[in-house]
């Protein structure tokens, strides 16, 4: 799957921007050195307070400046701090802040900035809390801040810290919303009493960043926890905050709340309560109707075997805590987890450049004229912004006359084992270039025994039963092809122990062919799909491949979800 690609462009843009605002530097006064009031005349450079969006602020001192009760500052943009040993500072308490454009937070290396807000308001376009090797800290206790981009920690050695003690930080429309988005920087946003808004639905993106610490709650105690949703504390928004758990209650569930259940996942399982020797179970389809599963469970463990899951539905379940010796019970909160719908066998997101090249999982080269790459163009790219394998191929005889490139499936995400889970389909998405020279693409499963078999892409992608002629010109489609295959066409091959997955363009056997470039993204396992001569149907919403009530409901059900009008 690709990842987004960060570019120091918006380096140069900012130095234009500025550059077409006046300027003016913040110098301090009374009641302490280096300090006071934004509104006072003063306080500034050139003796005038900014008046407009035109003007371009600088604070390298601290405390810095103060925008109190009264006092509603208006500019085009605000540093603090900018150069190696500058430490800027400035704190809103009870006055209002509109940056027309941006503010950073510790802009290069050794540059510190640090904002204090108690209470009051700001609204600003974009927010860098620690940018090119600077560091920014961003203590809020109250009051609201209004940005459409909020970067923490945007490149090379950059720091990014957010406490959010109180108040609220909206971000909306979101344009950007990143943390830590380059190798090299460090970035960590803590919600302790405050409240993140985000235009859309943005459960996926807090999901990632709490999985990788960017997120925590209460400075990562243990006793805390962190709660979003999307669409219900505010309509059309993910809301974030965090609470302090009562110990009493069953917590730590797997899938975690807002979640996936792996196809792989044989159990749902929790932490006990601290005075729990027993648990009571609900589950059900919805929140509102969730049915007792077990009565005194005493293992904190369920299988789902026995709770007929299906892949890409959503289930919600609670886990009531029992004290046996003074029969008193402590209901636990609902929680809600979405079964996967496919297994990952290479989505191409965890390679970079330097510690882990896509070299290091899929060969190529040697005899076979392959040569692959990373490649981050969003054009190249499955999905709008991202990576994917390049994959040159060159069968032309000079000198080689096969490409293919083969990885060890123990280094890739799926494991040796593609019939657990009752996988049924092999996935892969594939595009190709006008300027190719046609040939045929195949994929190769071989096991440890040995044995191995061959499926090349036909017309139709080969499913409709019959032994469709290859389709070589497919590879010189500038779109992107689904290629689904039966896993049961490779006859022969123990799929409980698959060894390497080839994936070739040409004969397997020498013969002069021609050379291009191809990419390759999201190689999956489905348990079941629809594979219909033609594409899918138009209609079959919950993607049963059935076109009925179940889809109308469906649809009815959550077309008001989308925050879009139709």
């Amino acid at each position: 799957m690709c990842k987004k690609f960060v570019s120091l462009v918006i380096l140069v843009l900012l130095w234009q921007l500025a550059s077409t605002a006046s300027a003016q530097d913040f110098i301090g006064g009374n009641p302490a050195p280096n300090a006071g009031s934004w509104c006072t005349p003063s306080n500034w450079s050139n003796g005038v307070v900014p008046a407009d969006s035109s003007t371009s602020t600088g604070i390298y001192v601290m405390p810095g400046a103060t925008i109190g009760v009264g006092c509603n500052a208006v500019c085009h943009d605000v540093h603090l701090a900018i150069y190696n040993g500058q430490t800027g500072g400035l704190t809103i308490d009870g006055g209002s802040l509109t940056i027309a454009d941006f503010w950073v937070l510790g802009y290069f290396g050794g540059a510190t900035g640090n904002f204090v807000m108690n209470s009051g308001s700001a609204k600003c376009y974009r927010v860098y809390i620690g940018h090119i090797g600077g560091t920014g800290t961003w203590n809020q206790y109250g009051g609201t801040f209004e940005t459409q981009q909020l970067w923490v920690g945007t490149s090379d050695g950059a720091k990014g810290t957010v406490n959010l003690y109180g108040g609220t930080i909206f971000v909306q429309p979101v344009q950007f919303f990143e943390l830590a988005s380059a190798e090299g920087t460090t970035a960590l946003m803590n919600i302790a009493g405050g409240t993140l808004v985000l235009m859309g639905d943005y459960v996926g993106t807090i999901k990632r960043y709490i999985s990788q610490g960017n997120i925590v709650a209460y400075g990562g105690n243990p006793g805390a926890a962190l709660k979003f949703d999307y669409n219900i504390s505010s309509r059309g928004k993910t809301t974030l905050y965090a609470v302090m758990m009562d110990p009493s209650l069953a917590h730590n569930a797997n899938p975690f709340h807002l979640g996936k259940l792996g196809l792989l996942q044989q159990n749902i399982t929790w932490d006990p309560g601290n005075h729990a020797n027993r648990h009571n179970l609900y589950f059900g389809s919805s929140a509102d109707d969730l049915q007792e599963i077990s009565h005194g469970q005493e293992p904190n463990s369920y299988s789902v075997s026995s709770l007929n899951v299906q892949p890409g539905h959503t289930y919600f379940w609670r886990v009531d805590e029992v004290n046996d010796s003074n029969g008193h019970v402590w209901p636990g909160d609902v929680w809600q987890f979405n079964v996967a719908e496919y297994i990952t066998v290479d989505d191409m997101t965890s390679y970079n450049q330097s510690s882990n090249k896509i070299t290091s999982t899929w060969v190529g080269g040697g005899s076979s004229g392959s040569v692959i790459s990373l490649e981050t163009d969003y054009n190249h790219c499955h999905y709008l912004v991202g990576q994917a394998m390049q994959f040159d191929y060159k069968n032309d005889g000079s000198p080689y006359m096969i490409s293919k490139v083969y990885a060890p499936v123990s280094k890739l995400k799926a494991g040796a084992n593609w019939a657990a889970g009752n996988v049924e389909i092999l996935t892969l998405w594939f595009q190709g270039d006008p300027n190719n020279a046609a040939d045929q693409l195949y994929v190769k499963l071989a096991d440890t025994t040995a044995h191995s078999a061959v499926q090349i892409y036909g017309d139709f992608n080969d499913l409709d039963g019959t032994i469709s002629e290859p389709n070589a010109n497919a590879i010189k489609d500038g779109r992107w092809h689904e290629w689904n295959i039966d896993l049961s066409r490779f006859t022969g091959v123990n799929l409980n122990s698959v060894l390497t997955m080839t994936i070739g363009v040409g004969k397997q056997t020498p013969a002069v062919g021609g050379k291009g470039t191809i990419y390759i993204d999201d190689i999956r396992l489905y348990p079941e799909k629809c594979l219909l001569r033609g594409g899918s149907s138009i209609g079959d919403i919950n993607g049963d491949c059935i076109v009925d009530l179940d889809d109308f409901i469906e649809f009815v059900d959550g077309w008001l979800d989308s925050g879009q009008l139709l």
